[in-house]
């Protein structure tokens, strides 16, 4: 499958339009400008009351605002923007259309003196509680592709949101927000504007400006229009973090460089040991796709080749890390981390409603309580109760039941019945989705992206079965809760 990627990424480079802001080349500033360090001042309020103990960071340095609000950092002009860590017990500021507004754009005045303040809004609510929703891979090539996102997953999420009303709500994309095209970033916007969520980004593989040769300059037209590609804010009892872990060289590889390294470093020191860290990445830390494919080792473009060191970083938390990239669902440890790999929102690549490995199009619904989450994928235009697909194989001369259960992890336990008659746990297997084999695998197909295929997957679960008659496959979570399916054979 990595292979496939890379035939994508580096044919369509070749054919997407130039999107070059016009700072791409502005940062190359004069060696007399750079030589020079930029004092950045500000207050962090709402209205007229200060804010202590904020966190406020240029994306290397951090410093905390004193009992009046104001703080003091001395930057660089490396440095391209401020940005505060939100607190607990404040809304995300946005701007009309939703998106987060939580920094500013480093411009000093002639003097090297910079002014970034942030006046935040309390939240009246208790935040503890709270959910967001996190979209994988919305990968919007043109206009087919938008039209799609807009009338099929954008009021799917609205109705979702709808369901949590008074609870606070954000969303978050992690990642390939659009498909090389970052003329059609507007087009997005407006898309999650409906859904009434306050929205942060994360910069993929696919966001990058399209012959960018260096990673400094590739993430210009994602930084104009959403800001930094690298955060942290507060919800409740969660500290979240946004990582840029697209390394880019004219092509791409997982990394995480030493400078965010650091920033992380300091950025956590502000966090109470043994609580929850949410960090979401586009490219997963680590996936086991490679030995689904029977390779040895994974792709340095499907996973974080320096991952122990965040892994390091993150030891003294309890940390999720939300990923997407590949198009599939994969749910994980690794290093002490949990890893979700989710499903993506334009299954594989708007050509059918279904990934690779049989997941729908869909996104991820996380319920926050304290420091626990609860998560559940809902697929677009699926009932809530829609998290598995029955089918029949034959093998050996034997038939089977299988059952393709894209949420579960290998805490879940997946068993059969006939009636009231327990057959016993399904075995996990490695096999192909049929549904994914019909639509992908062939000449040809599927007609828009001929390079789309079905993939291995492990989330697979099958029992022998012999007589006629109704079964029961019942999906159980760890924390009690089940997922039933009926299948007549």
């Amino acid at each position: 499958m990595a292979s496939r990627r890379d035939f994508l990424k580096y044919s369509l480079l070749g054919s997407a339009a130039a999107f070059l802001p016009t700072d791409v080349f502005a940062r190359l500033r004069p060696l007399s400008e750079t030589d020079g360090r930029i004092r950045i001042r500000g207050k962090v309020s709402s209205g007229a009351l200060p804010v202590k103990g904020a966190v406020v960071s240029d994306g290397f340095q951090t410093a905390v605002t004193s009992s009046d609000g104001t703080y003091e950092l001395i930057t660089s002009s490396d440095a391209r923007f401020v940005h505060c860590s939100i607190p607990s017990g404040y809304i995300l500021p946005v701007n009309g259309k939703g998106i987060a507004q939580h920094y500013r754009r480093i411009t000093p005045r002639s003097n090297g003196e910079f002014t970034a303040s942030f006046d935040l809004s309390k939240n009246p609510d208790d935040d503890n509680s709270h959910v967001f929703f996190a979209l994988g891979d919305t990968q919007m090539l043109d206009k087919q592709d938008m039209e799609r996102f807009h009338k099929e997953s954008i009021p799917d999420i609205a109705a979702s949101v709808k369901q949590y009303a008074g609870m606070g709500m954000f969303g978050v994309t992690v990642g390939d927000i659009v498909f090389d095209k970052l003329d059609l970033y507007p087009d997005y916007i407006e898309g999650v504007a409906k859904t009434g969520l306050p929205f942060v980004q994360v910069l993929g593989n696919h966001d990058v400006v399209p012959g960018s040769k260096s990673d400094e300059m590739s993430a210009a037209g994602f930084e104009e229009k959403f800001g930094p590609a690298y955060y942290s804010f507060n919800r409740g009892a969660v500290h979240y973090v946004v990582l840029d872990d697209v390394f880019w060289f004219s092509g791409y590889i997982g990394y995480i460089p030493d400078h965010q390294l650091r920033w992380l470093q300091r950025d956590l020191q502000y966090v109470e040991k043994g609580s929850r860290v949410v960090v979401l990445t586009h490219i997963p830390v680590y996936s086991k796709q490679h030995e689904r494919n029977d390779k040895k080792t994974p792709s340095n473009s499907i996973v974080v080749t320096n991952r122990e060191m965040l892994y390091r970083l993150l030891e003294p938390y309890q940390s999720t890390i939300i990923c997407g990239h590949t198009h599939e669902s994969e749910y994980i440890q690794d290093g002490g981390c949990s890893i979700d790999i989710i499903g993506a929102v334009c299954g594989a690549w708007w050509t059918s409603d279904i990934c690779g490995d049989g997941t729908p199009n869909g996104y991820a619904i996380y319920e926050v309580d304290g420091i626990s989450l609860n998560r559940r994928y809902k697929g677009t235009g699926k009932p809530e109760d829609y998290q598995m697909e029955a089918m029949v194989y034959s093998k050996d001369g034997k038939k089977y039941l299988a059952a393709n259960v894209w949420a579960a992890d290998a805490s879940w336990e997946i068993s059969l019945y006939k009636g009231s008659d327990k057959l016993g746990l399904m075995t996990r297997e490695l096999t192909k989705d049929s549904r994914a084999v019909e639509l992908f695998d062939g000449d040809g197909m599927p007609a828009k992206h001929a390079w789309v295929a079905a993939y291995m997957t492990d989330h697979f679960f099958s029992k022998e079965v012999s007589e006629k008659g109704v079964y029961t496959i019942e999906a159980l979570e760890p924390s009690g809760k089940k997922h039933v399916l009926n299948y007549e054979l």
